[in-house]
């Protein structure tokens, strides 16, 4: 959307954020530059079983708390003492419903469907506004990749698909160009490490491989934004005073 609308764009995501930081964010975000009527809101919603924490380095996003690695603050310990499914519920359904609230959100997406039938679910789904599910299939890079999230080529088919058919937007062929590049970039890089260490290729040093490719492919860049770990330059802080 970048390259065809020719607009600044900077990216608030980061991996591993839940709802509630998603939430927060967005209210960062219209601190810093004031939404107005004119500007495109779209929240892509992440699964409910993660766990935000605002830290002195940023935010401490990693994942669900259900699937942690050894040596993770939220280890099983921290499941069996802290975690439940109803706290859970009560935090991300907030989340969601005060965002669709704040803002004019055009559309509201997940990857994460939500299977739950209790009353405490029931009370806040009447509530929720329609949210669209993105079903995903395997991507190519899955078996170069310990990650099941979506591919470049599968975000960009996402855009043209569920974005730029309903806003009338058509892509053009130098965008289609530019990211199937990235992408095929990208896989040989993975290829090449996953061919020396005879094993799929860990989140963290995939993250660092698509970092050093992104500008390479003509891709701009805010250095404030974009890959900082889910932090903020205290420099944009100034400007909230």
């Amino acid at each position: 959307m970048q390259k065809d609308l020719d607009i600044p764009v900077y990216n608030w995501g980061w991996s591993g954020t839940g709802n509630v930081a998603i939430q927060h964010r967005m209210v960062q975000c219209d601190l810093l530059n004031k939404f107005t009527e004119h500007d495109l809101i779209i929240p892509l919603w992440s699964s409910w079983t993660r766990e935000d924490r605002y830290e002195e380095e940023g935010w401490y996003n990693v994942g669900s708390v259900l699937n942690q690695p050894p040596g993770s603050k939220y280890n099983k310990t921290f499941v069996r003492n802290h975690w439940r499914w109803e706290n859970d519920v009560v935090k991300n359904a907030t989340a969601i419903i005060t965002a669709n609230k704040m803002f004019p959100i055009w559309k509201n997406f997940s990857i994460a469907p939500i299977d739950d039938d209790s009353a405490l679910y029931d009370f806040y789904q009447e509530h929720l506004p329609k949210i669209h599910v993105w079903s995903i299939d395997k991507s190519s890079h899955s078996y170069q990749v310990d990650d099941d999230h979506p591919s470049i080529m599968q975000h960009m088919k996402f855009i043209k698909k569920e974005i730029y058919a309903d806003l009338k937007i058509t892509m053009q062929s130098s965008t289609e160009e530019s990211v199937n590049n990235y992408q095929l970039d990208l896989d040989d890089q993975l290829a090449k490490l996953q061919q020396k260490y005879k094993s799929k290729v860990k989140h963290k040093i995939f993250l660092h491989v698509a970092n050093s490719l992104w500008e390479k492919h003509n891709f701009k860049k805010h250095p404030q934004f974009d890959w900082n770990g889910g932090s903020l330059n205290p420099e944009l802080f100034k400007r909230l005073k």
